[in-house]
């Protein structure tokens, strides 16, 4: 069994198992069947995601939708048994009506979307219907007895109903930020519906001691600890996300008995440009063919390219013969460019693709061969923040399709694949970005942490700590590459930011809502408080776990 450090799945089975813990705790002190089944409902889910975590969901598929099938079922038998018997005809007929639209819905889905159908697709579409189900008796078991237990769990499963959509829909790559932090929130709604069916006084103690300012610094502090921890492991782990040229195999003409191999290499002397977050590079390089001059012509080989780059310079044809093979090089200066791909940007690494390609020559008569060790780079080499860890080199060709209509028309020409494997060596640009925006961040946090009464250094850590983080996005977009889609840096800016707007808006609500004269309202608020406190480090801690480490 090997671990899938999968941070979406490490998430879901951290809360799901805090779930569990805290419903058992309070079945303890109310002795509630209702709760009981929740801890128990949250026990399944967890074993499904520890599951998922081990990568058995492929051998266990069917007793994992079982699993999963079962932790709903036990909160909807649970939520039914708390609604009267009138309730009971009425949650039929809505789910009877549901399941028509539904099946409607559906069938004109598969229909003209052409939704495939397979065992994973199925089983998000039940847990999408189970859902919902909870939603309705929760919505019926608060008309009966209008506890806010039910009203929360609601709330709670329509947001995971939103994530099972999402999965339907194939789109949770793209609602990934929004995976992460309103599952949390769920999560910290269904805490809140259990601890509101008692006056758990323990729970009240424990928040109120999370209050204390000295508790809440050593809580930050760990914060800081963590945090500079996971940014420290992924700045010591390869990570890319840049896409993999289509090189098409030569397999397609092994039968071909007149191809003529060319073998080619590149010896690289040094960057005289090399920026990662412009994609823009220059090399100085060598570039040499092995090939029988009786077969194939020198000119032919001259009319070598490099895909997305332009030649600047080369110098004239060296040729020497070794072994009845003519060899030739030539000294070429290259300027190109990459498919870099900057979403874990600044926290990325990068495989650089340099592509040396003939537009000449036939794959049916001729190819370029090349291997690993064809591709040498100089000791003296210099390319800034960044170090080479590998290489490798992959050789075909490449087919491009002139009409779709009809597939002979197209052109097809060997190419060659140098991979050059950067890992940044530096964290300074890391530092850059990130401490600044932390920094701010908790001295938002710290705002949570004065007193009540200390209105003006309340509004004022607030406000500044807003305000800096908006003008904070000026120098992160100087630094940043110029791209349309988010990086980890703008999500992470963006998500530090609502946070402090929100924190911003809890403490005028705190402000306005203090009574001096009622300690018993006073109290509360601290406990309000108390608890947004460790939501926000959770959530902080969480969202930048799983954005740094989900490829």
């Amino acid at each position: 069994m090997i671990f899938l450090h999968e941070p979406i799945t490490v998430i879901n089975l951290i809360l799901c198992s805090l779930t569990a813990i805290f419903s058992f705790f309070i079945f303890r002190k109310t002795k509630d069947q209702f709760i009981l089944k929740i801890a128990l409902s949250f026990c399944f889910f967890a074993i499904a995601h520890l599951i998922t975590l081990f990568q058995l969901n492929i051998i266990l598929t069917t007793p994992l939708i079982i699993i999963r099938t079962l932790a709903y079922l036990l909160i909807i038998w649970g939520i039914y048994k708390k609604i009267d018997s009138y309730l009971k005809l009425k949650f039929w007929g809505y789910l009877s009506i549901f399941i028509v639209l539904f099946s409607v819905i559906f069938f004109i889905s598969s229909k003209y979307f052409l939704i495939k159908f397979n065992l994973y697709f199925l089983s998000e579409v039940t847990n999408f219907i189970l859902c919902l189900t909870v939603i309705l008796l929760g919505y019926l078991a608060n008309k009966n007895h209008n506890f806010p237990i039910f009203k929360y769990i609601g709330i709670g499963f329509a947001i995971f109903a939103f994530f099972h959509l999402i999965k339907i829909l194939n789109m949770d790559h793209i609602f990934l930020v929004h995976l992460i932090i309103t599952r949390l929130i769920a999560y910290f709604i269904i805490f809140a519906g259990i601890y509101s069916i008692i006056k758990a006084e323990t729970l009240d103690k424990i928040l109120l001691y999370a209050s204390n300012v000295k508790v809440q610094i050593t809580i930050i502090t760990l914060m800081v600890a963590v945090l500079v921890f996971l940014f420290y492991k992924q700045n010591k782990t390869f990570s890319f996300t840049d896409p993999k040229p289509d090189l098409k195999t030569i397999k397609a003409f092994s039968d071909e008995k007149n191809i003529n191999e060319i073998r080619t290499g590149i010896f690289i002397k040094n960057f005289p440009e090399f920026d990662i977050v412009k994609n823009e590079f220059t090399v100085n390089a060598i570039v040499w063919f092995e090939f029988d001059p009786n077969l194939v012509s020198l000119d032919k080989i001259k009319s070598f390219s490099f895909d997305k780059g332009n030649i600047l310079k080369q110098e004239d044809v060296q040729t020497k013969i070794i072994n009845d093979k003519l060899w030739a090089y030539f000294e070429v200066i290259v300027s190109f460019s990459s498919n870099l791909d900057y979403k874990l940007f600044p926290l990325e690494d990068h495989k650089i693709y340099l592509k040396l390609l003939n537009n000449k020559m036939d794959p049916n008569s001729e190819i370029l061969v090349s291997y690993n060790t064809d591709l040498q780079i100089s000791e003296e080499i210099f390319t800034n923040d960044w170090k080479i860890i590998n290489t490798e080199v992959e050789y075909g060709y490449s087919e491009e399709i002139l009409d779709k209509n009809e597939p002979d028309k197209s052109t097809k020409y060997p190419i060659v694949s140098f991979e050059l494997d950067f890992q940044k060596s530096g964290i300074r640009k890391t530092l850059a970005i990130f401490l600044p925006l932390y920094m701010v961040f908790f001295l938002s946090l710290f705002s949570l942490i004065l007193n009540t009464k200390d209105t003006t250094g309340i509004l004022s850590l607030s406000v500044g700590s807003t305000s800096a983080l908006i003008f904070d996005l000026v120098a992160i977009e100087n630094m940043s590459p110029n791209v349309r889609y988010f990086t980890v840096s703008n999500t992470i800016y963006t998500i530090l930011l609502i946070s402090s707007f929100i924190i911003l808006l809890l403490n005028i609500y705190t402000i306005k809502s203090l009574n001096i004269q009622n300690p018993e309202n006073e109290k509360n608020l601290k406990l309000f408080r108390s608890y947004f406190f460790i939501f926000f480090i959770l959530s902080t801690i969480l969202t930048t776990y799983a954005l740094i480490f989900y490829k």
